[in-house]
């Protein structure tokens, strides 16, 4: 029998064996829910570290395509300006040319002509014609008039560019008189009326015949062969382009 002391003893004995067989359990244990939770913590990091990329990406690419719009914009409002310089500089040609015309038959004595005038002497050269291209009108932009318009100013006639055959091209006088459309769509009937008119109305003003009673005997002597030559080149054109709409 054992006294009271061996008990306690033996009590304290085995308390320990089972105190050391727990401890490696409960040791093993502990790692293996530290190793877990650092590699939850680092697949955290790892996905906020691919979120923030993911957004970084997803702010460059929306950055750079406003930046490419604002700049596509910017481009389309150089080009729009552009053209529309452009088209008043034909516009004013062709309102150039056009008062250039009442101008050449009031100086013929075809028109009333202003006080103190006196056409019957006045000679024309080949460049005093009104010819039905842009390159017969040189002209410049200033500063902006009271209307907002440029301030364009066709060139004297006998200032103005030199004009040659050459440049009495079908192309060239298709493109001043017949300005191209803008729509996609086939010509309508008011189109097709406005062409027609257009186009006999200059081959009216430069009918051979018209031209020789009226105009050609203003015409100077050196001129009249190089006039006549460029007339018969300009009628051709006008006869294709009244074809050509028919």
């Amino acid at each position: 029998m054992q006294n009271g002391f061996e008990r306690e003893c033996t009590g304290k004995f085995h308390r320990s064996r089972i105190n050391c067989q727990i401890s490696p359990l409960l040791d093993n244990k502990l790692i293996s829910c530290v190793a877990r939770k650092k590699h939850a913590e680092e697949h955290a990091e790892q996905r906020r570290k691919k979120a923030l990329k993911a957004a970084h990406r997803a702010q460059e690419k929306a950055l750079k395509a406003e930046t490419e719009r604002l700049e596509k914009a910017a481009e389309e409002g150089r080009r729009r300006k552009k053209q529309e310089k452009e088209n008043r500089r034909w516009d004013y040609a062709r309102e150039g040319y056009d008062r250039r015309w009442k101008e050449l038959l009031a100086l013929g004595g075809l028109e009333d002509h202003a006080e103190g005038e006196q056409p019957a002497t006045r000679r024309f050269s080949f460049g005093d014609i009104p010819w039905p291209v842009f390159a017969a009108y040189s002209q410049r932009s200033d500063k902006r008039g009271t209307d907002g318009r440029g301030a364009w100013e066709s060139v004297p006639a006998d200032l103005s560019v030199t004009v040659s055959l050459d440049d009495l091209t079908a192309e060239a006088i298709s493109m001043f008189l017949l300005p191209p459309s803008t729509s996609t769509s086939p010509m309508g009937d008011q189109e097709k009326k406005e062409r027609k008119e257009k186009l006999r109305e200059t081959f009216l003003r430069f009918h051979p015949d018209k031209f020789e009673g009226r105009i050609m005997k203003r015409v100077e002597e050196g001129e009249k062969v190089k006039v006549r030559q460029a007339i018969g080149q300009v009628v051709r054109v006008l006869n294709t382009l009244m074809g050509e709409g028919t």
